[in-house]
């Protein structure tokens, strides 16, 4: 498959495992479309491995709504779902807040320090049109409020959740839809945390992860044939 990129990065302890992530990043970075059929031998013969794993993969993927399977037919990318998205919305605004609020008590100045590198590496990215590493640095911002909380399982279900509404950023960033307001909203939302303003910083935060409804307007308009 030409467009499958394999990271060098990926660890897995088993073949199924590999070709889970693999196929499952692909399609989170949008190089597999929505609605683009998956062929098992070409993903064998892409990955040099056996067709075996590669089904059990595909298996864990229809559950998570990210493939679709049609016997007699062939596995298919699922196309982007406003339900899936709408949950995740839900999901992250109430467990994110809740996070931003134990950060205004508990984040020490090492916290903030790496937040702050965080945010200046984002910046970087952004001049250096690093799309990729601006992502998954603005994931990383994210999941610290978690992490620096110690609360790294919830953030890791929050991200299980989070499939359409990743392909919806990703997206955003190809067309390099409000990246600098973006980065402004992350500043906005870690300065509350800092002066220990939880309003501020939930309500900064709400509004910021809601912003995906504008996006979506935009995006819509371009790929609606990405949308179900």
């Amino acid at each position: 498959m030409d467009n499958l990129n394999v990271d060098d990065n990926i660890k897995a302890s088993n073949a199924k495992e590999f070709a889970y992530k693999v196929i499952k990043k692909n399609i989170l970075n949008l190089n597999f479309l929505p609605g683009i059929q998956m062929g098992e031998n070409d993903l064998s013969e892409a990955l040099n491995i056996s067709r075996t794993p590669i089904r059990d993969a595909i298996s864990i993927l229809s559950n998570e709504k990210l493939v679709e399977v049609y016997p007699q037919k062939g596995t298919y990318v699922s196309k982007i779902a406003m339900q899936r998205v709408k949950e995740a919305v839900f999901i992250r605004t109430t467990m994110e807040s809740a996070a931003a609020k134990m950060a205004c008590d508990s984040f020490t100045d090492k916290d903030f320090y790496i937040l702050d590198s965080n945010l200046n590496q984002q910046e970087l990215a952004i001049e250096n049109n690093a799309l990729s590493d601006y992502n998954k640095l603005d994931n990383q911002m994210h999941e610290y409020f978690f992490k620096g909380n110690r609360f790294q399982y919830t953030w890791q279900l929050i991200h299980n959740f989070s499939a359409d509404y990743y392909r919806i950023r990703y997206i955003k960033l190809k067309l390099k839809l409000r990246l600098k307001e973006t980065i402004n909203e992350h500043k906005e939302i870690i300065q509350a945390i800092k002066t220990r303003d939880a309003v501020s910083a939930c309500q900064q935060l709400e509004k910021h992860i809601k912003y995906v409804y504008d996006d979506v307007e935009v995006i819509n308009k371009k790929y609606s044939n990405y949308f179900v």
